[in-house]
């Protein structure tokens, strides 16, 4: 798409993101609201996912993915860029 666009010199560029508990603050924070913006797909999730999902997301439920010590978070991001 980038070539048909007219950009030249295309390349992609991963980044990977690793992090294992205790999260700090700005890492919980960020994967608390990752989590939590599943629910704005509304009806893509069964009433029974979005309750689950509600309680894997309260720091106040004995549920809360972040209470867990063996939750290991790794994630990819690629950018892909181009020269004019």
């Amino acid at each position: 798409m980038l070539r048909k666009a007219g950009l030249k010199e295309v390349r992609a560029q991963s980044f990977l993101f690793e992090a294992d508990p205790p999260f700090t603050v700005e890492q919980e924070s960020y994967l608390r609201n990752h989590l939590k913006r599943q629910l704005e797909w509304g009806d893509k999730l069964s009433a029974e996912d979005r309750r689950t999902l509600e309680l894997l997301t309260d720091p106040k439920s004995e549920n809360d993915t972040f209470r867990r010590t063996d939750l290991r978070v790794v994630s990819v991001s690629t950018v892909y860029l181009g020269q004019v």
